[in-house]
């Protein structure tokens, strides 16, 4: 069964915004490719968005956990 463009680009959307995986581009290091082949380095570009969307994500987390705390939301709606 092949995937379509837009479900593939989303996965990968997703993937690329995860935690963990800007922790990785921030160690740096060798890119691969599809194949698990090299295919370049993380340049310190790479680095620094990767640094700079962590950043705001970690802040966002504190900001909603701050907010929870102060309103007793524990976001259970039931």
């Amino acid at each position: 069964m092949p995937i379509g463009h837009g479900v593939l680009r989303g996965a990968l959307i997703s993937y690329i915004h995860t935690t963990r995986y800007l922790n990785a581009v921030i160690a740096g290091g060798a890119r691969y490719d599809l194949n698990g082949q090299p295919c370049g380095e993380v340049t310190e570009e790479d680095k620094s968005v990767a640094s700079e969307l962590l950043k705001r994500r970690l802040a966002q987390i504190k900001q909603q956990n701050s907010q929870q705390q102060t309103t007793g939301d524990d976001g259970d709606d039931s």
